[in-house]
């Protein structure tokens, strides 16, 4: 998936396209971190700082392991860069958020992703669910 794709797919989540369509306006072409930030990493913070279960928390995380398992490295930049270190900025924030992930995409943070990011560095490992 290519950042015109991803950026198709992300308009499906809530408030996506007219989230799109200002992007557009404002930039005038599709800068994905940008993008990515106000669709998914900022309601996605919100959504987890509630702690309450919900649909729409399963949606975002889900849009974020679709574009690391199917994206191409532009796209998982944006995961590891933009997304996943935003999420790890509050310990309560990654915590949570590492309980509605797949253990495939945890085992990615915690072998890959972390051992390889500079700016992660402090971070701490996310834990198995349950």
């Amino acid at each position: 998936m290519n950042k015109e794709a991803c950026a198709a797919q992300m308009m499906e989540l809530p408030n996506g396209k007219s989230i799109y369509e200002e992007h557009l306006a404002d930039y005038e072409e599709i800068l994905l971190h940008v993008l990515a930030s106000e669709l998914i990493s900022q309601p996605l913070i919100e959504l987890l700082c509630l702690n309450k279960q919900c649909d729409l928390i399963n949606q975002y995380c889900d849009m974020v392991e679709l574009m690391w398992r199917d994206g191409t490295e532009d796209v998982v930049n944006v995961v590891d860069v933009t997304i996943l270190e935003r999420l790890s900025d509050e310990e309560m924030i990654w915590k949570r958020f590492g309980e509605y992930i797949s253990d495939e995409f945890r085992r990615y943070i915690n072998e890959e992703l972390l051992p390889q990011n500079d700016m992660m560095g402090g971070v701490k490992p996310l834990h198995e669910k349950g």
